[in-house]
């Protein structure tokens, strides 16, 4: 039951019930399909370079899709939040298994130690604790509430100091990806610079969406589309670099 620290509304059922998928489920369990058999793909081929970070972010982004859609399908608010719950153990390690791909795949990995990996993973830990203790203290979302949209109601989460502090980090750590991925196309030969601009355009559109989620300037509030464009993208990043 939440506490104080977290105000939670309940407003109306859902149009679609738990029983039915709805069209905007439908296409979060197509993306995780897809994210989850690349992920079995890429692990027959695990040998590759890069192939072992790639394997698993694809894993965690098909984790994440997977409970996007379901929070989608949720039959009261209670079951959305618990939805949204599971979906951060993929959030919080996609950009971090992202930048990782990107240095050994790049070969700018030789400073990618064991410490320093772990390291990386203190901020994403800490949020996962605030995100399944959130009733308690409301650092990660102070409120939530049911809203209606023309495919139904959604659960729209107010975010709190801590959900930005990790979001800020999250986006950095794509920045730090791009960054990689543009130190190897100004050294490396010209088939890679290729390769690179498809995985410089397809790391945007999740940047993008999840900029404009987080805005609240998408077209149904509480809808993010961020888990679904990350799965594109890492289809797209994944045959690029086996083109290379």
């Amino acid at each position: 039951r939440m506490t104080a620290a977290c105000h939670v509304s309940q407003g109306v059922s859902k149009v679609w019930p738990f029983s039915v998928i709805s069209p905007i489920s439908a296409v979060y369990f197509f993306a995780a399909a897809v994210a989850f058999a690349a992920s079995l793909y890429i692990w027959t081929r695990r040998d590759t370079l890069g192939a072992g970070y790639l394997c698993a972010l694809m894993a965690a982004t098909g984790w994440w899709s997977l409970w996007d859609g379901m929070q989608q399908r949720a039959a009261d608010l209670h079951q959305s939040i618990v939805f949204s719950q599971l979906s951060h153990i993929g959030i919080q390690f996609v950009p971090l298994l992202f930048l990782l791909f990107v240095a050994q795949y790049t070969r700018q990995d030789q400073w990618l130690t064991p410490r320093r990996i772990l390291l990386m993973t203190v901020i994403p830990v800490i949020t996962l604790i605030g995100v399944f203790t959130n009733e308690w203290h409301g650092w990660i979302w102070p409120s939530v509430q049911l809203v209606d949209q023309p495919t139904g109601t959604t659960a729209v989460f107010d975010h709190g100091w801590l959900f930005w502090i990790s979001a800020a980090y999250l986006h950095a750590l794509t920045i730090a990806s791009a960054v990689l991925m543009v130190r190897a196309m100004a050294t490396r030969p010209a088939i890679y610079r290729r390769q690179g601009i498809v995985i410089l355009c397809a790391m945007a559109i999740p940047w993008i969406g999840n900029v404009l989620y987080l805005a609240r300037l998408t077209p149904l509030s509480g809808v993010d589309w961020t888990s679904v464009s990350f799965a594109l993208t890492e289809v797209a990043t994944a045959g690029a670099a086996g083109a290379a």
